[in-house]
This record gives structure tokens, C-alpha cells and sequence, in this order.
């Protein structure tokens, strides 16, 4: 039958299991027979697998849920070179293969029933001679790799061309403890195999042991006592397909055509057969055996199509037998090279093991010392020992066993006892006694947080100030420093939970000047003069303006009108404090034809500059207005400083007619919308037109006009509602 075989049929899935009983030793080998290419990738699509290294931080090439794996693993053995094998294999479009047909069993009576296919048991297929097929999560469990990231799994993904000199023949018999072919001439023939065949001899043994259990005695495939055909062999089995009671038969018929009448031949002719079918693909290590994503050599003619074996839990098995004969020959550490896949979309965290779980994201805290385990029972490998009050957080609590999944602060999944941890008390809530708060320069509070629950086992908090010039904060004390406002916000170290307090600094005003101390204005013309209130941090600087003569000069909110030529005083006086300024304003009258005027598309009015659209810049309202005489044009901001040519108006921003670097006459400039003077309109200007139509807060002088969004001289819910659609379709 193998004569027939065409070379593209080689690489496609076997889907028949072959069961070999004896001495109560059940071992699985999956070979050619019935082929299905439902579940391939054919060529075309077959993406070359990357193998990437980096010898000098070796965790680096692998994703992040492998990182801290592969740390310890290189810790603890620092000659081992682990490589990562990016297969460029979709994650679930492997787990969906790998779980269809009958290309994944497991022993009936070896596991529970999470890991059996349970809705196909009357499928005829379902059970081949003691095997069932394989659950989905006992496949996804099998065929993640950080499952097996430890000492003893590990060698699964040994490359087994690699190295293959560093295997001792101490190795390879230690390997055979516990069975008959132990202290006997078969550890120097497999040693001799390995060496010729330039292939690992430990993974020879670890293959034939899964195979037969090295019964020398009592295997017919392996003890030479076949009626048919006596002192024939056939170590792995190859051709025993079919079924169990006749599957032996097969096995030593393709012996004897093969001319295996020795335990070297066999064994070699074995290995050449394994060479030829799967290792010159890139299925060169256990794991590559059984789950068919491997393409290094892009030489495969399909993928997720070959696999040497159908039982999913034979890769670790025979990693164990490998593991046994190095670490009882003491030649675990030697350089080793290892290919770790690495699958596209992979879950974040390792998958779990099989069995029925509800799925937390809760914190536990260990109430001992105790063992972190990679699958969930004490005999399995230890990812990391935990002391007593060691947090974690569990994945998954266990509806059948007291074994919950656990992810540690490293990032590692695994395993504990739930009799040796509990639920961990996190402080889920801060308030504080105060949400707002005003003090004087100068001024302390301390702050009295509760934390909720109050059991919390952990009520740390961080404590920030949003400006320390204003406010500093020290472990819940605060001190004023400056007048101002700043927000104080604790924050609960574990949860992130936080409450904040506004703090308002009151600084007492102590001074207020002018620039000048006279000024002109233009007769019919306004003037806005900004004082200068000290401190710059004054918690007050509000002011009123009185003139001495409204028949020269009259006040008209914080702008002076021109009403007549003529000279008069001006007291600017402030709120806080009332300290005052004095300037003495002189009315003039400008010659004939001689002033500013502006483009009809501005529309002026009394001191105003309105119909201006959002992003007009200083240059362009410039080029807008036209002066007449021995003047010029300066644009100001709201606080009286030059404006550069590209910079973008504001409402409150000032055009001013200047004579001999004085001013003489201001508009202010009104940008429809821009409620809050900051030169765009956003949810700030919609919010001050709602404060101040519910009498919270109430807008004055020019931000109330640019309130008036739809020019009618009133301010409503229209202003509001139109800014609001304006924002949402921009």
C-alpha cells in the first residue's frame, strides 16, 4: 500500500488510530489509511513559518503571555535555546481542524468526561478500540503550548535534528526505567540509530516506548514471536492500521517486506520512514508530529493535513519519557533547541484545562505557602511557589474539583487549591468630606477619606493636586499657596477608584494701576482700558468705573463712550478691596473724512464688531477695514495684548484705531457662539447659555451678545439648542 502512495497524499491527515493492548500498557499510533482532505490548506495558501530568536533577552520575540514562561525556563536552564515559531496558523481555524472528524482522540477510560466528545458518542467512529474523540477544550488545552512551558512539557518541542549528538546512551536507558528493554543491548542499537540517522535518540525511545512500552516480552510487534513472519520488528508500528485485532499482523507484514528481520534495522528503517513522511516537511519535533502547523522549510504541499498520531495527549507523554532519561542521566541542561509556537489571535491567557468551570475575574489572596501548578493536581509541574498573602486573580473556579485556574501578577496562568486561598477585600469606593472647599493663601485642611467596604484589606490612596502652585497636597493635608482653583483627587492605589475636591484660593487684591495716566478717545467713539490688579493671582478681580462727567465721558459696562469734547476723570475701583485708579480722558474730535470704517459684510454697532465668523484671523479683519488719515489698525485680545497677523479672533478680541501710538477708539469684536471667548464653539458656550437662562450664572457686556446666536436681541433655548446642532454636525 505504501508503494502506492503518491508523494502529495503524504502529508495529508490520518485519520485512523491503531490500538495496541498489551500488558496493560495502551499506546496510540495514528497511521495512512482512510484520507480526508476536508480540514487542509491547500498549498497556495500555506504561509512559511518564522522562527525568530534573540539571544541576548530571549523572552523578547515571544507575545507577552509566553514572556515570563520562557524567563524561568532560561533562568533555570541557561544552555537551552528557545526559539519562537510563529506558525502564521489562525488560532481557531487550527482549534476547528484539529476538533472535526476523528483527527483528535483521547484514552476512554484515562480521562473525565470534559475531555471526551460526548454529544458524538453515537457516532460509530466515536470509539476505536478503547479511544473516543477528543473534546474542543480538550483539544484547545493539548495544543496550547504555554500549557506546557515547563520542565517535563517542554521537550515535546524539542527539535529533534538539533543536537541530536548531546543525547548519552545513559540517557537513552534511563529513559527505558520501569520496563524490560532497561540494562539491555537495545540502549546502544537506539544510540547507534540516533547517531546515524542524525536524529535525537532520545526522541527515538520516547517514541518507541509510547508505541509499545518497550515490552520486548510481550508486544508482538516488537518481540520477534510473530507466527507469520518470526524475527521480524516494527518499533513504531508503521502499517499497523485497520483495526485492533488484526492491526499487529499489518504491522509485522510491513516488517517483513521492509526486511526489518533486525532491531537495528527495524528501528533505522523506522526512522527513515518518519524522515520521508513527516521531518523533511518542518514536522520536526513531537508536537509538529501530532498537530500539523509547521512549515519552516516551505516545502509543504498542505497543512493541518499530516499528523503522525491522533492521540492528543501522546506529545506530552513522550516528552515525559525524553524528560525521565535526561534528568536521571543528569543532561537536562545541555543546549537544546526548542520551537515554540506561536499561533495568530490566540486567547490572551493560556487555555484551560479541561473540565467545567464558571469564569471570575476576582482577586484571591493565598492564606499559605503554596504551589502553583500547571494543570490541577499535585503531581503536575510547579509554575512558581506563592508565600501566604500572595494576590492573584482567578480566571476560573472549578465546578467539578477544588482546582480554580489562576493568573499570577507575572502574567502566568496555572492552577491552586481552593482550600489555600480566599476571596481577597478590595476597597472598591472613596468619597471625601468635601467636594468643594475655599481657603485663604496660606490655609491648611486636612482631609478625612472613607473607604468602602470598610474591611478593605488594602485602603492606600494617592493623593494629586491638579496645580501645586495653587494647592500642595501631602498625604491628605493640603496648604493654599496661591489664589486660584485646583482640583484634589484621591485615588484608591488598588482599584483606581477616586473622589476629587475642588479648591478655591482666595488671594486678596492689593493694587490696581493703568498704563497711562490720560487717555483719548474719539468723540462718539468707545475705549477699553484694562486695568492691571495685583496680585496676578487676586481670587477677585472684578471692578467698577465711575466718570467724574457723564455729560464728557459715560461708562457703559467696562467701556468708556465719548459723549462730548471735553476733559473728565475716570476712577476704575475694585470689588475686592476697593483700591482705585485714576486717569484723566480727553474727548477729541477727528478732522472730516478722517477715521476706520469696515467692510459691509461687518456689521457695526455701538462699539462692536459683530457678523464675524469663527476662524477669522488678526490679518483679515485687518483687511477688512479701512483707514483714513494718519492712523493705523491694531488688533488686540481680550486682556489688551498685540495680536500676530495669524492669530485666530476671539469674541472680546479688540479692533483699535491708533494716533501716534495711542489709542484712540476700540470695537469689540463678536463672534456669534463663541459664549466663553476662547475663538471656537463647543459644549463650554452651550453650557454658559443654559447657566445663564437658568439664572445660575449670568452672562455680561460682550459674551452676551455673542450668546445672541440668532441675532434677535434676545437670549433663549433657540440660541442653545442651534449652537448644540451646530457642534454636533462639525
Amino acid at each position: 500500500m505504501l508503494k502506492n502512495l503518491k508523494k502529495n497524499k503524504l502529508k495529508m491527515r490520518i485519520n485512523k488510530i491503531y490500538i495496541l493492548l498489551t500488558v496493560g500498557v495502551i499506546m496510540t499510533t495514528t497511521l495512512m489509511a482512510n484520507f480526508s482532505c476536508l480540514n487542509t490548506v491547500q498549498a497556495a495558501s500555506i504561509a512559511k513559518s518564522e522562527i525568530k530568536y534573540d539571544a541576548k533577552d530571549n523572552s523578547s520575540v515571544f507575545p507577552d503571555s509566553y514572556k515570563e514562561y520562557i524567563r524561568n525556563l532560561k533562568k533555570a536552564h541557561p544552555n537551552w535555546i528557545i526559539k519562537a515559531f510563529y506558525t502564521n496558523q489562525d488560532w481557531n481555524t487550527v482549534i476547528n481542524s484539529e476538533s472535526s472528524g476523528t483527527y483528535s482522540r483521547v484514552q476512554n477510560s484515562g480521562f473525565s468526561d470534559a475531555w471526551k466528545r460526548l454529544e458524538s458518542s453515537g457516532d460509530p467512529s466515536y470509539n476505536a478500540a478503547g479511544f473516543v474523540l477528543a473534546s474542543r477544550q480538550a483539544v484547545e488545552y493539548s495544543i496550547d503550548p504555554r500549557n506546557f512551558l515547563n520542565d517535563k512539557g517542554i521537550f515535546q518541542f524539542r527539535v529533534i535534528e538539533d543536537g541530536y549528538e548531546q543525547d548519552t546512551k545513559e540517557a537513552v536507558n534511563e529513559a527505558m526505567t520501569y520496563t524490560v528493554m532497561k540494562d539491555t543491548e537495545y540502549k546502544d542499537t537506539i544510540y547507534q540509530v540516533g547517531n546515524d540517522k542524525k536524529i535525537s535518540p532520545l526522541f527515538i525511545i520516547s517514541r518507541i516506548k509510547q508505541e509499545t512500552g518497550c515490552d520486548i516480552v510481550n508486544n508482538g510487534s516488537i518481540n520477534g514471536k510473530n507466527s507469520k513472519h518470526p524475527g521480524y520488528y516494527n518499533f513504531f508500528n508503521i502499517g499497523a492500521y485497520d483495526d485492533a485485532s488484526h492491526s499487529v499482523q499489518y504491522g509485522i507484514n510491513m516488517a517483513y517486506s521492509k526486511g526489518w528481520d533486525t532491531p537495528y534495522k527495524a528501528i533505522a528503517g523506522g526512522i527513515d520512514w518518519m524522515k520521508d513522511h513527516y521531518i523533511k516537511y518542518g514536522q520536526n519535533t513531537i508536537y509538529f508530529q501530532k498537530f500539523d502547523v509547521a512549515n519552516p522549510y516551505g516545502n509543504a504541499t498542505m497543512i493541518l493535513s499530516s499528523q503522525y498520531m491522533s492521540n492528543i495527549s501522546a506529545p506530552y507523554s513522550e516528552s515525559k519519557i525524553m524528560y525521565l532519561g535526561l534528568s536521571r542521566s543528569n543532561t537536562v541542561d545541555k543546549a537544546y533547541t526548542f520551537y515554540i509556537p506561536i499561533y495568530n489571535n490566540m486567547p490572551d491567557v493560556a487555555s484551560v484545562y479541561p473540565g467545567n468551570y464558571t469564569n471570575e475575574n476576582k482577586t484571591i489572596l493565598s492564606t499559605t505557602s503554596l504551589n502553583v501548578r500547571f494543570e490541577p493536581n499535585t503531581d503536575a509541574s510547579v509554575i512558581a511557589t506563592v508565600n501566604a498573602g500572595t494576590k492573584m486573580t482567578r480566571l476560573k473556579k472549578s465546578n467539578d474539583t477544588q482546582w480554580d485556574m489562576v493568573k499570577l501578577a507575572n502574567g502566568q496562568t496555572g492552577y491552586v487549591f481552593r482550600s489555600y486561598v480566599r476571596d481577597y477585600i478590595m476597597a472598591d469606593n472613596i468619597s471625601l468630606d468635601k467636594s468643594e472647599l475655599t481657603l485663604n493663601v496660606g490655609n491648611t485642611y486636612t482631609f478625612n477619606p472613607t473607604i468602602t467596604p470598610t474591611n478593605a484589606e488594602n485602603k492606600d490612596v494617592e493623593w494629586s493636586t491638579s496645580d501645586k502652585n495653587i494647592v500642595e497636597v501631602n498625604n491628605g493635608t493640603i496648604t493654599a499657596k496661591s489664589g486660584g482653583k485646583a482640583t484634589i483627587t484621591a485615588k484608591l492605589k488598588e482599584s483606581g477608584k477616586t473622589a476629587t475636591c475642588t479648591v478655591n484660593v482666595l488671594m486678596k487684591v492689593e493694587s490696581i494701576n493703568l498704563d497711562k495716566e490720560s487717555y483719548q478717545i474719539v468723540n462718539g467713539g468707545y475705549l477699553k482700558i484694562i486695568p492691571i490688579i495685583k496680585p496676578d493671582g487676586a481670587a477677585n478681580k472684578d471692578y467698577t468705573i465711575k466718570s467724574d462727567n457723564e455729560a464728557v465721558v459715560k461708562v457703559e459696562g467696562k467701556k468708556l463712550k465719548a459723549v462730548s469734547v471735553g476733559e473728565t476723570n475716570v476712577t476704575f475701583t475694585t470689588v475686592d478691596q476697593g483700591k482705585t485708579a485714576t486717569a484723566k480722558i480727553k474727548v477729541i474730535e477727528l478732522p472730516k473724512d478722517e477715521g476706520m470704517s469696515f467692510d459691509e459684510s461687518i456689521k457695526v454697532q455701538e462699539g462692536k464688531l459683530t457678523n464675524i465668523s469663527l476662524e477669522t484671523t488678526a490679518k483679515e479683519i485687518v483687511e477688512k477695514t479701512t483707514i483714513n488719515g494718519k492712523y493705523s489698525v491694531v488688533v488686540l485680545d481680550k486682556d489688551g495684548k498685540k495680536l500676530d497677523d495669524g492669530s485666530v479672533l476671539t469674541t472680546a478680541s479688540m479692533v483699535s484705531l491708533v494716533s501716534a501710538d495711542n489709542v484712540i477708539m476700540t470695537y469689540e469684536v463678536v463672534i456669534p457662539g463663541d459664549v466663553n471667548g476662547d475663538g471656537k464653539m463647543n459644549a463650554g458656550d452651550y453650557v454658559k447659555i443654559r447657566n445663564h437662562l437658568m439664572d445660575s450664572t449670568k452672562l455680561t457686556d460682550i459674551f452676551l451678545d455673542a450668546a445672541d446666536y440668532d441675532f434677535n436681541s434676545t437670549i433663549s433655548a433657540g440660541d442653545y439648542v442651534k449652537i448644540r446642532n451646530y457642534i454636533m454636525t462639525h
